[in-house]
């Protein structure tokens, strides 16, 4: 009879390390996506920024063009 109850035992034991295995490997891969996620927002970010100062350059440049070289001109129109 104490062979049933430690064979009920030892399953229950490995039912209980899959599920902490598995939650430990799920916890794992949704810290991987979120550092994922991140660094995706961080480019995102930087690219924004990058896009915004092609812009202002593109103006002050377009803004000399039509001064002709003048800098007052240029401050004017800019």
């Amino acid at each position: 009879m104490a062979g049933k109850y430690r064979n009920k035992g030892s399953k229950s034991s490995l039912f209980l390390i899959e599920l902490i295995i598995t939650v430990f490997f799920f916890s794992l891969t949704s810290v991987v996506c979120v550092r994922l996620f991140l660094y995706a927002r961080s480019i995102s970010d930087s690219a924004a920024q990058k896009t915004a100062a092609v812009h202002i350059a593109q103006n002050a440049a377009e803004c000399f063009h039509a001064a002709q070289g003048d800098r007052n001109r240029t401050l004017a129109l800019f």
